[in-house]
């Protein structure tokens, strides 16, 4: 039995609330010494604003959003800890997105919230030159929105879609008194317009003084190749690689963030279940009317769920990885026709393939971790001879590896294979 691949999801600014993460840090020497460092590198009381501070202080854009992203990279840290389950894709609510990049080694945790502290004071201070602020619209089609947003805006007044997060849930973004009136003549139109209580109008033209100064922020801080696949909320597709990390985050502070499109690509690929890392379960209700399960982990009885599915998952085989490998070899399409190459890079591979199943299967499908490598090594020889794109190349290790094998492989193939190649496998 192979493992079920699934997403997780990463919650942005608004599912704060006090006492997050406290369960974690008080059952966890991981997330106790995750909090400490955080707290030294933001030189903010962390703990105290996200255990038993004001909310008013905690839903501060530059408190909340480093406090967002320490609680959800807690979670997935203690998730992978528990159960060693990989998963196929990553993807974050806007500032969620930073989260997932984290989880995917793109960024370290000691940079990335650095980075969010940037962000937040970044978007706080935008706002102040621009005031603005965004509503929740609800029980209307996201083309009237943009219709109304576009009819009654101007350079000065401007109200955008920010947020099409759901099909029952469209936000809108700008001057106050811009949305305020959008607000107001959708309501007419049957709407309900719902004020959100966020300190800056997220993902619009007013955070245009904040996106080239993010942008150059994030290119002082080294990025690693990507171990997983990450969605990006500015297109819904996934990130090639590291270096689209800097643009598409910076345009994520001017653009809409595309999340009914996200979760439409992930079920797409074939994707039905998701994890919830993070504060609350606000991914999870935005999820409700779509193909998607979400079971969010700080809900108790999600947890329970959680507990049943992946601790009842058996531990995956060597054999099963190596089997795959030996598939992918076969599934994949031809694009080189000189019959030596063929012969050499492909033919021959599959030869050591198969010497090596048979190896794991006197061994009851066991296998060291060199007969990884060394099938690692035979089907990139034979994507290379195939001439296999490197963006399918991703996508069929990445599923391959999210399937056969567990964490602690995974993680020693993708550094192997990036070492290699410089490519990510998982």
């Amino acid at each position: 039995m192979t493992m079920t691949n699934y997403a997780m999801l990463f919650p942005g600014q608004g599912s704060q609330y006090v006492g997050m993460g406290k369960t974690m840090y008080d059952s966890s020497s991981v997330a106790q010494r995750l909090f400490k460092e955080a707290e030294e590198l933001l030189e903010i009381p962390l703990r105290k604003l996200c255990f038993e501070g004001d909310m008013s202080d905690l839903t501060l854009t530059y408190h909340a959003q480093p406090a967002i992203l320490t609680v959800g990279y807690i979670g997935y840290r203690l998730f992978m800890d528990k159960y060693g389950r990989a998963p196929l894709y990553l993807l974050g609510h806007s500032l969620g997105e930073i989260t997932a990049l984290t989880c995917a080694g793109a960024l370290s945790f000691e940079d990335a919230v650095k980075i969010v502290q940037r962000r937040g004071i970044l978007m706080h201070e935008a706002a102040l030159d621009a005031k603005g602020t965004m509503t929740s619209i609800q029980g209307v089609p996201l083309d009237l929105v943009q219709t109304v947003c576009e009819f009654s805006s101007s350079d000065a007044h401007q109200a955008v879609v920010s947020n099409i997060n759901a099909a029952s849930q469209i936000v809108i973004s700008g001057h106050e008194s811009a949305v305020r009136h959008v607000s107001n003549l959708l309501v007419k139109m049957g709407a309900t317009a719902i004020p959100l209580h966020v300190s800056a109008p997220f993902h619009s033209p007013l955070m245009a003084s904040a996106e080239e100064s993010f942008r150059q922020y994030i290119g002082t801080y080294p990025l690693a190749t990507l171990a997983s696949n990450v969605v990006s909320n500015v297109d819904a597709q996934v990130y090639a690689d590291e270096s689209q990390v800097a643009a598409k985050l910076s345009r994520q502070l001017t653009s809409p963030v595309r999340w009914t499109d996200c979760i439409r690509y992930i079920t797409k690929a074939g994707i039905s279940l998701a994890v919830e890392m993070g504060p609350k379960s606000v991914l999870k209700k935005l999820a409700a009317d779509t193909p998607l399960t979400v079971h969010a982990l700080d809900d108790r009885e999600d947890a329970s769920l959680l507990e049943r599915h992946f601790g009842q998952m058996p531990e995956p085989r060597a054999i099963d990885f190596i089997k795959g490998c030996l598939t992918q070899s076969v599934c994949t399409k031809n694009r080189n026709f000189d019959a030596t190459q063929y012969e050499q890079g492909v033919i021959n591979q599959v030869r050591a393939l198969e010497q090596l199943i048979e190896k794991a299967e006197s061994q009851q499908g066991h296998a060291p971790i060199e007969d990884i490598y060394k099938a690692l090594d035979a089907l990139l020889i034979i994507f290379e001879t195939k001439k296999v794109a490197e963006q399918e190349k991703r996508q069929r290790l990445a599923k391959l590896c999210a399937k056969t094998l567990p964490m602690k492989l995974i993680e020693k193939a993708a550094a192997y294979v990036q070492d290699q190649t410089q490519m990510s496998i998982a």
